[in-house]
């Protein structure tokens, strides 16, 4: 039995209503989502249970609270789309007491800099004569924008780096 199909054997045990793992895949390039991949399948079932036991929710998020801005969604189309159980959910925080709430643009975004600000530290550090800059900062040197915005990235730039930096999927271990 393929891991995948133990996975699927598993979550139709345990909840007959969740219909599985939708994979927006970019067809321009098959290999960006691959359809089948036990590497892949393995590492959302072991965020599946990391998520069941450090940051559980009882039932699935409505529409209306995984959208991030519902209000300027059409409500016929806002009531067309599934209540879910998010496996990329965060922690509630005071200002978003939510239960499995999602990542907002605004701190994706964060997370972007925050990477782009480590990435040209180590960079800098190990190459002196080949210094490069990857986040403007303001005058006391704290980071206020990436020069490369996660928006602006294709969706074949992010694959490439995706592979230079970490391979295709199933030789990730």
């Amino acid at each position: 039995m393929k891991p995948w199909e133990l996975m699927q054997r598993r979550l139709n045990a345990r909840t007959a209503s969740i219909t599985g793992v939708l994979i927006s895949r970019l067809e321009t390039d098959p290999d960006s989502n691959p359809v089948e991949s036990p590497s892949l399948d393995k590492r959302l079932w072991q965020l599946r249970l990391w998520q069941e036991k450090h940051n559980p929710i009882t039932e699935p998020l409505a529409p209306h609270r995984y959208v991030e801005h519902p209000e300027e969604y059409p409500p016929d189309k806002l009531k067309n789309l599934p209540s879910i159980f998010p496996l990329a959910r965060l922690f509630p925080t005071p200002r978003q007491p939510v239960p499995g709430r999602i990542a907002t643009t605004r701190e994706v975004a964060k997370g972007w800099m925050m990477l782009l600000v480590e990435v040209e530290r180590r960079w800098n550090l190990e190459n002196e004569d080949d210094q490069i800059v990857l986040v403007e900062r303001d005058g006391s040197g704290r980071p206020i924008r990436t020069l490369y915005p996660l928006s602006h990235l294709s969706a074949a730039q992010r694959n490439v780096l995706r592979h230079q930096v970490f391979g295709r999927m199933e030789d990730v271990r």
